[in-house]
């Protein structure tokens, strides 16, 4: 819901063609949250991974800027980005999801800092019902 497009600069492939990635790869610590993910057409996450291209971080309401192999910096590029909106009788808050395997719950699911946006914990109450 926040990139809407792939978030490599110039390409304007939208979502439903385009692949979820972490920006920091979840084998090396990266948390699985808005944060810490972006949408990259199937081109361009090769690119990313296959390359020197780098994003930069991400926050919940924009995506990542890239820095090119040789150090040229392109920042985030949504023109048109409309802050999302919960679904009408969507509950907000904190889910009451029942524990993991692990004793968490996927409710805790975040950032680096563990922050997880109002958007994310709406979203995971909402298929938890």
């Amino acid at each position: 819901m926040r990139d809407g497009k792939c978030t490599f600069p110039g390409c304007s492939n939208h979502t439903q063609d385009n692949e979820n990635d972490h920006l920091t790869a979840w084998q090396h610590g990266g948390a699985t949250g808005i944060s810490n993910l972006a949408q990259l057409c199937p081109k361009h996450h090769r690119l990313k991974h296959q390359s020197s291209w780098t994003p930069s971080p991400a926050s919940k309401n924009e995506p990542p800027g890239w820095t090119s192999p040789t150090g040229r910096h392109y920042p985030a590029e949504q023109p048109d980005w409309v802050p999302p909106r919960l679904p009408f009788g969507l509950p907000a808050g904190r889910s009451t999801m029942p524990p993991n395997i692990d004793g968490g719950t996927l409710d805790e699911v975040g950032d680096a800092s563990g922050n997880v946006s109002p958007l994310e914990d709406a979203l995971i109450a909402y298929l938890a019902a």
